[in-house]
């Protein structure tokens, strides 16, 4: 049940409408939530500002890699006007238990452009949500929505009833995350926990709420998600 439910709510978000103003932030984003907590906390300064895959070597091209299928696709539409060429491969992964990421490629020579671009991209419209005197509201309002959607798209709904948790490992992304939800007014909060962060949205109306901002139109039910204890 948890794992339908998943891929459900993952596959509506990657089928919502692109904004094309929003299109590389959100990629953006979601290559920020991507990180492993546990990579991440070894990164080099250097690595967890790339916008390729944080605190990780892989093979020129690779531009980043994703558990979830929805993930991936809905990547490759944000940035497909950019790099026309930018692709999906699966590889299956594990010796016992075998389970496949999907990466998303792009040829090498266009690595930097896409990586200077998904830059800018992140940095005018953080600065754009963190400014409270921008006047451009639908805008902003654009910005967060954009925000969650990539958060839920990469990490998932997390296992709680009634309840969104999203374990990330980006600081910069949970502070874009909890700023969005103060723009969206949703009750949001963040926890230190294993080398990363848990940021949450708790509570049926707000859990709806935040999946109708995100782009969830189809009402798949909050009450199907399994309960887990709230020390979890």
């Amino acid at each position: 049940m948890i794992r339908r439910v998943d891929v459900a709510l993952r596959t509506e978000l990657a089928a919502a409408p692109i904004d094309r103003s929003m299109a590389l932030f959100e990629a953006a984003m979601m290559s920020r939530c991507a990180a492993s907590p546990t990579k991440m906390s070894r990164a080099s300064g250097q690595a967890a500002r790339r916008f390729a895959v944080v605190g990780e070597q892989r093979e020129p091209g690779v531009l980043i890699e994703f558990a979830a299928s929805a993930a991936a696709r809905r990547y490759v539409a944000a940035i497909a006007p950019l790099v026309p060429e930018v692709d999906v491969r699966g590889q299956q992964l594990g010796w016992r238990h075998t389970y496949e990421v999907h990466q998303v490629t792009v040829p090498t020579r266009l690595e930097p452009m896409v990586l200077n671009r998904l830059g800018r991209a992140w940095q005018s419209n953080t600065e754009l949500l963190v400014d409270q005197r921008a006047v451009n509201a639908p805008k902003r309002l654009a910005v967060a929505r954009a925000a969650w959607r990539a958060a839920l798209l990469v990490v998932g709904p997390g296992r709680g009833v009634a309840c969104v948790r999203l374990r990330l490992a980006d600081l910069r992304a949970v502070d874009v995350l909890l700023r969005a939800a103060a723009l969206l007014e949703l009750p949001a909060q963040a926890s230190r926990r294993n080398g990363g962060y848990v940021v949450s949205v708790e509570g049926t109306d707000a859990v709806r709420r935040l999946l109708d901002e995100a782009g969830c139109v189809s009402q798949i039910p909050v009450e199907s998600l399994p309960a887990v204890p709230t020390s979890a």
